[in-house]
């Protein structure tokens, strides 16, 4: 094979310097250029495959690679195809692969004349396994409905069963002057109207699904007006700012939202996230004018909450051997037996920022079931060294449905070695819930409602009198 394509290759070069329209001819006593008539040729200067990444492809199977050149008409449209282990995977001078022993190989195709740029040569990792597992179903996760003309969806979806061998889809619209769609699942509305996208399988299961939407007309706003946001913003805490549009049935992506602090506040669509700590202006401006409304958010450093709304972002059971989830509103654990017979399961923060503020939000609380009799400590250690090691709660409250209310008062821990001014940055920060007596509990299983903080304990009595 190298043989062949190395003949193969020389012979196309040497034809292509024969096309070469100038010949230069020096005589000795006068230099002279003499011009035969000829075009100049027209190389490949870039090649796409349509595939991923990693193509799967089961033993004595064959598989025809799509592909496409660039110039569209060159002089010679002719490209080579080879394979880096042919014992693995071979490969025709017309893209059809085939799958021989189980392994990976590289596929690469190059134009047959001149070496061209690194964009004229393309590879691909074929994957040979013993056969392929076909999908079943595709599954769209999305929900939209309709979207605007000018607006963009990205169809997210899943292919069953989970263990099928092949990722890649293919994606069709049924009508592309309504609406147009990307290689990758982007759907682009283009007019108003009705439209159906396509999504196709290629391990010859057959599978497809649809995804109907309605087109609706581009309006441009004109004018908008923001309600002020009055309210401290919780970390965590995404909110839908109070938003009039003019016209009323304005097209929401005819209006650009922006934030002066992506690292405080990040906004889509009226839509604030909450990034970070400080004070951030957000800005809405009309793409038809220029018209803009601007509101000012605050997040106070120090303000957190988490539950099963946002996933309780960041918090984890590290206990090794414990086992938890997140259902119906909360989180339920299941602990781990210790070498004394008695039940453990730490709950600990590894999110991102993981800075505390000992003198605006010092309190720390969770609504939880845990069983009583065991330690439940406040264990973490600053990443500067100047907070380390255990802090025993004062007490607990309880709420109005008669959980367990565990807090713990950081600007009283550590012997009061946490600063009250600025916040401090933990690179261990976990509270600990260990040696529950097994008496205390049957089957070691403890459930959490939420965990936030508060400025002090009568912020947390506010909060569960009115929870």
């Amino acid at each position: 094979m190298k043989q062949y394509l190395y003949k193969n290759r020389l012979l196309s070069i040497c034809n292509a310097l024969v096309g070469i329209g100038l010949l230069s001819l020096s005589s000795c006593d006068k230099d002279k250029v003499f011009t035969t008539p000829g075009s100049e040729n027209q190389l490949i200067t870039s090649i796409k495959l349509d595939v991923s990444s990693t193509l799967p492809l089961a033993i004595g199977m064959d598989s025809a690679l799509v592909y496409s050149i660039s110039p569209e008409n060159p002089t010679n449209p002719e490209v080579l195809w080879t394979s880096s282990d042919e014992s693995i995977a071979t490969v025709t001078q017309d893209g059809i692969v085939t799958g021989i022993n189980a392994g990976d190989a590289i596929i690469t195709v190059s134009p047959a004349i001149g070496f061209g740029p690194d964009d004229a040569i393309k590879s691909v990792k074929v994957h040979v396994i013993p056969e392929i597992t076909k999908a079943t179903t595709i599954k769209f996760i999305n929900t939209e409905t309709e979207i605007y003309a000018t607006d963009k969806l990205q169809l997210n979806y899943n292919i069953l069963p989970e263990n099928h061998t092949y990722d890649y889809l293919t994606w069709e619209s049924s009508d592309k002057s309504i609406a147009t769609v990307s290689e990758t699942g982007l759907v682009s509305g283009i007019k108003p109207g009705n439209v159906t996208i396509t999504a196709y399988t290629h391990d010859n299961s057959g599978v497809k699904a649809h995804y109907d939407l309605l087109i609706k007309e581009y309006i441009a706003v004109n004018s908008v007006t923001i309600q002020p946001y009055d309210e401290p913003l919780c970390m965590n805490q995404p909110v839908t700012l109070n938003v009039t549009y003019t016209p009323e049935n304005g097209t929401l992506g005819s209006v650009d939202w922006t934030s002066s602090d992506g690292n405080i506040a990040k906004v889509d669509k009226g839509v604030i996230t909450p990034t970070g700590f400080g004070i951030v202006t957000i800005t809405a401006t009309c793409k038809s004018n220029g018209s803009q409304a601007s509101v000012t958010i605050n997040i106070p450093a120090g303000w957190y909450k988490w539950d099963a709304t946002d996933g309780f972002n960041g918090w984890k059971i590290s206990t090794s051997g414990t086992t938890y989830k997140i259902e119906d509103g909360k989180m339920v654990v299941n602990m781990k037996k210790q070498g004394n017979g008695s039940w453990r399961g730490d709950f600990q923060y590894n999110g991102s920022p993981k800075s505390f503020h000992a003198g605006l939000y010092p309190i720390l609380a969770i609504k939880c079931t845990v069983p009583k009799g065991g330690r439940n400590t406040l264990d973490a250690v600053a990443s500067d060294g100047s907070v380390s090691g255990g802090y025993v709660p004062n007490t607990e409250l309880t709420s109005k449905d008669a959980k367990r209310v565990l807090y713990f008062d950081m600007s009283q821990g550590w012997n009061g070695k946490m600063p009250k001014t600025g916040l401090t940055e933990f690179k261990t920060y976990q509270i600990k819930i260990a040696d529950i007596p097994a008496a205390n509990s049957e089957d070691g299983v403890y459930e959490i409602y939420w965990c936030r903080t508060f400025k002090n304990l009568t912020d947390l009595e506010d909060f569960l009198n009115k929870e």
